[in-house]
């Protein structure tokens, strides 16, 4: 529980002695600390900004300048004449989801989101019901759906639609993958359209890659918590999954070293942005080291790259950097929708046919019509627009997370789809993911993802995307913080 004592409002001035960073956003984050651990309450009047700039020894403008970021971060609002008041919880949420007219809530009398109560949960009535779905690391919705219909009318209309209905549309393939083409430039990968091979999503793509590359019995080098999926593929084709050792940037470059100097792997599989649990982004040197360790010994590099296009400024693919050994998976299922079941993979030269042979045996092709849906958006530029607004959307459900969870041990970095978050020492995984569920809030335990013997950690998968409201995002959240704040299983566990 939070025993902060509230400050006077008139006289709040924070400590910057050890900030880091521009004044403006010291001071915002300062007041962003505050208002989460009760030193400012909600509706608490803060200090003009002519005196709180005297008493910190800055410029007007800088204090402005703060208060402006504040205010965009939702947490403050301003009224003409009366001043610059502290947003109640639920108003400070709503202004983060971009509700307008939250954007200017104050407390008084008829604002709804004013009472002052911080049950926001209770305050909302979604037009979703049903445990919260924290667990489906699903993008967050856009508006894919009124594309999705538009789109549907221009084919219905298009001569030539038939032949989507057959096993072979006439030079159909070839455009899909120049689509695919095109859409992998935006992560600054160049591929020739003979080297790329048209999937039914990036799970049936790795499946593929994997049955054209390895043969039962052998070896795969994984990262030590890895993609659940991944085990079932190794299953599937009879493979052994050995755990990497990971760190905060993802596999090491000594597991890779060790493993391949020693010849006990076959293949090495990575997801270097936004590694699926953890959220680790691989920096650039590190990609370029494994790659070149698997091209030296010639172990394929099998690389997915699903969510590569949400962060802004992510590296390029580790397999840009291991032209002979690289395979590169991603598909459409995060950035634009998963139904559409429409995946790509890059492979070395002359090697796409053998990728394809696997998909074919596996799901005989991905399906034309959907490839054709996918096409047209990439093409007419809609697929840029869902991506943009995917993006978006993220930033939002982000900035939430980050007000409801300050202070909590997380892994959340630009453009992730969930945060990783690592529980206090007195919660085993399991017993919060039971708690949360009987608050009707479904998450994913870490040992979902560990490979091997390799050990659990304490910590969750709390994704971002399923709830299509945002508003049930905030009450799933605000469950989880208060399991974290009120209870206490070891000493449930003694009364019990």
């Amino acid at each position: 529980m939070n025993d902060a004592a509230p400050a006077d409002p008139a006289d709040w001035t924070p400590d910057l002695s050890h900030a880091p960073g521009p004044k403006y956003a010291a001071i915002a984050d300062r007041l962003a600390a505050d208002v989460r651990d009760g030193r400012l309450s909600e509706g608490a009047k803060l200090p003009p900004q002519r005196d709180l700039a005297w008493r910190l020894g800055v410029t007007v403008g800088t204090v402005t300048r703060a208060y402006q970021e504040a205010e965009r971060r939702g947490l403050i609002g301003g009224e003409v004449g009366r001043g610059t008041f502290v947003r109640p919880r639920a108003a400070r949420f709503q202004a983060m989801l971009g509700d307008p007219g939250a954007a200017s809530a104050t407390p008084g009398p008829g604002n709804p989101w004013a009472a002052g109560d911080p049950a926001i949960e209770d305050s909302i009535e979604g037009p979703e019901a049903g445990p919260i779905p924290l667990q489906s690391n699903v993008p967050p919705p856009a508006s894919e759906g009124r594309l999705f219909r538009s789109t549907l009318a221009a084919m219905a209309e298009a001569p030539g639609m038939g032949d989507l209905l057959t096993y072979h549309p006439k030079n159909a393939a070839a455009r899909f993958r120049r689509a695919g083409v095109d859409w992998l430039s935006r992560r600054g990968v160049e591929v020739l359209e003979e080297d790329l091979a048209l999937t039914a999503g990036a799970h049936n793509g790795l499946a593929a890659t994997f049955a054209t590359v390895l043969k039962p019995g052998q070896k795969v080098l994984a990262e030590a918590l890895a993609y659940p999926g991944i085990k079932t593929v190794a299953k599937l084709l009879d493979l052994e999954l050995v755990p990497g050792t990971i760190d905060a940037y993802g596999l090491t470059v000594d597991a890779v070293a060790t493993a391949a100097a020693a010849g006990r792997i076959d293949a090495v599989y990575i997801v270097p942005t936004l590694q699926n649990p953890t959220n680790a982004v691989m920096p650039e040197e590190r990609r370029i080291e494994i790659a070149g360790l698997c091209e030296r010994y010639e172990i394929p590099l099998i690389e997915d790259d699903i969510c590569g296009l949400f962060p802004a400024d992510a590296p390029r693919p580790a397999t840009v950097h291991a032209p002979k050994m690289g395979y590169l998976v991603t598909s459409l299922s995060k950035t634009l929708a998963p139904g559409l079941r429409i995946g790509f993979v890059k492979t070395p030269h002359r090697m796409r046919d053998y990728v394809a042979a696997s998909v074919r045996a596996s799901t005989w092709m991905a399906s034309p019509i959907t490839a054709e849906i996918a096409a047209r958006w990439i093409e007419g530029g809609g697929a840029d627009a869902i991506l943009e607004e995917r993006r978006a959307a993220l930033a939002r459900r982000r900035a939430v997370a980050t007000e409801i969870f300050e202070g909590c041990d997380y892994a959340m970095p630009e453009g992730a789809l969930h945060l990783w978050l690592t529980l206090p020492p007195h919660w085993r995984a399991s017993q919060f993911v039971a708690a949360a569920a009987a608050q009707d809030v479904m998450l994913t335990a870490a040992h979902a993802f560990t490979i091997g013997d390799a050990p659990s950690p304490g910590a969750v998968r709390v994704c971002l995307g399923g709830p299509r409201a945002e508003e049930r995002l905030v009450q799933g959240l605000t469950r989880l913080r208060r399991i974290l704040d009120e209870q206490d299983p070891l000493a449930e566990a003694e009364v019990m």
